[in-house]
């Protein structure tokens, strides 16, 4: 096949010039462009709603009752169960080597089974996480100085926009308010009309309802018969009747006050210091993330021709510019491999030869773009890190190819005949030698988890560049250098490489043969030298000297903080802790600031009150607070690290003695999990909630910031809150909730509970069971 290629050019660059196109096609319509690569979670996740319900009732109602449910569920190696007012998160690890979908099935028949879930909770989620539902691509920040409602039908509209695009799946709506309808009683009114709450309750319950009634066949066609009753609007609810009084109808409007409004337990989000809502946009399938990017902001340039003036989108957190960036380097990787390729061949071989040779490398990237969606490939940040990391192995193989025929060319052996024995020769040898590679590169096939999530988009790059390499260098290459003739050395260009070959000469003959001889003389004392710094570098490894970190983190475009209170605390100090968290933000904005541009390092701001984060559930204890950080390539100076703006934004906090956790991120790890924080140390107190326990979790966090080198240390120590029970005493109607509406104690209250957290490398976590 080689002296056929090589006799036949047409047939190699035919062969050439399909592997160009058919990879650039490949590339640009079916490979997508991603952020990160799809992720696949070890686990199933379990949410459930228990509106109004407390602590304790959400241990009692859910959390037990699902464990004991999943006790002795093959697969599952660990359970992970969290409980907080309003609602429950379990979290299911598999074992290894168990396939999720079959466990997913196991635990959604043994949740069904379970007929003690209180009536007022609502169904359980049961699911297996999906990377492209939690990371979006980039965000809109939708604010402006409107009301709430204004506010969600702006964002309502622009979601509904950009769905309508081409390319654009899914686009998730974080800070939204639940619309609810409150109905609050009059008692005088109430007692006036002699009705009690009860009757109030039934007839919301009664009166707002749809409800088939069957069909009437006759002999015009059959009617279907159904009351159509189910009230939405607050003027609705109002009109609902409750009795009869001396001919004139009482309805609940005469004795409550119907209010068409927003849940109070929803957090509380702002952009900039304005109440805002963030639009998520996520890759779905095989969308570019690059095409989305564009288009969202194309959208957005032409906001002021859609909306009124006021209403203002930017972008936050734009995931894109790291592909961007990627790519970048991919080409600035390919352009100085091949000058420098073309530099060194240049200083030996002529530049022809060292111009087919650079050749090889986008013929083998083409050939590798081919087989991607095959292997179920995006062009991520790690798959352009598996091109980057083979740009500087590809040519290897044509090198030696051409520098062998262009040799026996030199000795005054025909062209053609010189191409096809000079490749035969050392075609053994080269395909081993890339097969060495390939499999050096395979044990990333086998990666669990998150990292082999990452690492096995390696593999089949180089795999692929390679082999496609070797085809170049049998196939392609010879056909090209049977045209090639040696010219006796001429020119000032042929006396340097003439003068470069002397010296590369001199120092084989005068340094490598010598040692070479040495080495071969002395076998077993080499030997004995690599033995000794093979156990050297063990010995270093082994005694802790090398630090191991899960995965490496890099400076974000982003600071956060993260503030988590007891969660007795009311949603109104949960605001006045994330305000004193803005206004050391504001002092730190007007401190850091580029000497020469006079622009802050500290972009736009985005707080939230009553969530970990923006996308996470209401919790009012907890609050959320980031800002955007200038890029290193808009400043004139590097300036402060993200380490010490985050540093400093914690010293103008100062200490929350009330904070269960309090603390701020600079980096970004390469993996988000999903689930319980891996990347913590855990110390568990065990035993009956008591006093004593919580004072020792204390103590265990005091001796913990004695030690050096830790980042962050917490405990989270929650007392509770006492829960007020009210039952059928002294005139009390109790009344079970039903579809009309609901009665709840407003209440956080729960089982006690310490913890203690640390942060360095790894975070320590300390909690009393």
């Amino acid at each position: 096949m080689i002296g056929w290629f090589t006799r036949n050019g047409i047939a190699a660059n035919f062969l050439m010039i399909l592997i160009l196109v058919a990879g650039g096609f490949v590339a640009l319509t079916q490979v997508p462009l991603e952020v990160t690569p799809a992720l696949s979670w070890d686990g199933i996740s379990i949410r459930m709603a228990y509106r109004g319900a407390t602590g304790k009732d959400i241990e009692r109602a859910i959390l037990i009752p699902i464990e004991e449910a999943l006790e002795g569920v093959d697969g599952i190696e660990s359970i992970n169960a969290e409980g907080s007012p309003g609602g429950a998160w379990i979290w299911v690890r598999a074992a290894r080597g168990k396939d999720r979908r079959d466990l997913l099935d196991d635990i959604k028949a043994r949740v069904d089974r379970i007929t003690t879930f209180p009536a007022e909770t609502e169904p359980p989620r049961i699911y297996i996480p999906e990377s492209a539902h939690y990371y979006e691509i980039l965000e809109i920040a939708v604010t402006g100085d409107l009301s709430l409602r204004e506010l969600r039908d702006v964002a309502n509209k622009v979601q509904r926009d950009l769905l309508e695009m081409p390319g654009i799946s899914r686009v998730v709506l974080q800070g939204d308010l639940d619309s609810e309808i409150s109905i609050e009683t009059d008692v005088e009114k109430l007692l006036a009309y002699d009705l009690s709450f009860r009757e109030l309750a039934d007839a919301i319950r009664n009166f707002s309802i749809d409800l088939p009634a069957g069909a009437i066949d006759s002999n015009s066609g059959t009617f279907i018969v159904r009351t159509d009753g189910q009230a939405f609007t607050s003027r609705e609810f109002e009109q609902i009747p409750l009795r009869s009084v001396g001919g004139a109808e009482v309805r609940v409007g005469d004795v409550a006050k119907v209010t068409d409004g927003f849940s109070e337990e929803q957090p509380r989000l702002y952009y900039n210091g304005r109440p805002a809502l963030l639009l998520e946009v996520m890759r779905v399938s095989n969308e570019n993330a690059l095409d989305i990017a564009k288009s969202v902001r194309n959208y957005i340039a032409k906001t002021p021709a859609i909306f009124p003036e006021g209403i203002r989108l930017e972008i936050w957190d734009d995931q894109s510019i790291a592909i961007r960036q990627r790519l970048s380097t991919l080409t600035w990787a390919l352009a100085l491999g091949g000058i420098f390729v073309l530099l060194i061949l240049g200083l030996f071989v002529r530049p022809a030869v060292a111009f087919w040779i650079v050749i090889g490398i986008p013929v083998s990237f083409a050939g590798a773009a081919i087989f991607m969606p095959w292997f179920g490939l995006t062009a991520n940040v790690m798959s352009l890190f598996g091109f980057i990391i083979v740009t500087g192995i590809v040519v290897d193989d044509a090198i030696v190819t051409a520098e062998n025929v262009y040799c026996k060319i030199s000795e005054g052996i025909d062209p053609l005949k010189a191409a096809i024995e000079g490749t035969k020769e050392i075609a053994t040898p080269v395909t081993f030698g890339a097969l060495t590679t390939v499999v050096a590169f395979l044990p990333m096939m086998f990666f669990d988890g998150n990292w082999g999530d990452y690492a096995r988009q390696v593999p089949p790059i180089v795999t692929m560049v390679l082999v496609f390499s070797l085809v170049e260098s049998k196939l392609i290459l010879p056909a090209h250098l049977k045209h090639l003739r040696y010219k006796p050395p001429s020119g000032w260009f042929s006396r340097f490489q003439a003068y470069v070959a002397r010296l590369l000469k001199c120092f084989i003959e005068q340094v490598y043969a010598p040692v070479l001889r040495l080495a071969i003389t002395a076998r077993w004392a080499v030997i004995a030298g690599f033995t000794a710094l093979a156990l050297m570098m063990a010995g270093y490894c082994t005694s802790g000297r090398m630090k191991f970190v899960p995965y490496p983190t890099v400076d974000t475009t982003r600071i956060s903080a993260m503030l988590s209170l007891p969660s007795n605390t009311p949603m109104e100090v949960t605001q006045q802790y994330v305000q004193r968290i803005t206004d050391a933000l504001e002092v730190l904005q007007k401190e850091a600031v580029d000497p020469v541009t006079g622009e802050s390092m500290v972009g736009n701001v985005v707080t939230m009150a009553g969530a970990s984060r923006p996308g996470r559930d209401y919790d009012r204890s907890r609050g959320y607070a980031s800002f955007e950080v200038l890029p290193p390539e808009q400043r004139s100076e590097p300036g402060p690290s993200n380490t010490d703006l985050a540093t400093r934004w914690s010293e103008l906090v100062g200490e929350i003695p009330e904070a269960r956790e309090f603390r701020t991120r600079t980096e970004a790890a390469m993996v988000r999990e999903w689930g319980p924080d891996d990347d913590e140390v855990n110390l568990e107190l065990r035993g009956p909630d008591s006093p004593a326990k919580r004072e020792i979790a204390r103590k265990i966090k005091s001796l913990l910031e004695t030690y050096p080198g830790l980042k962050d240390q917490w405990t989270d120590v929650d007392e509770g809150q006492e829960e007020e029970n009210e039952g059928s005493a002294g005139g009390c109607d109790c009344l079970e909730s039903g579809q009309g509406g609901e009665t709840e104690v407003d209440d956080q209250g729960g089982g006690a509970a310490a913890e203690v957290h640390l942060q360095a490398v790894r975070r320590a976590v300390v909690v009393t069971r």
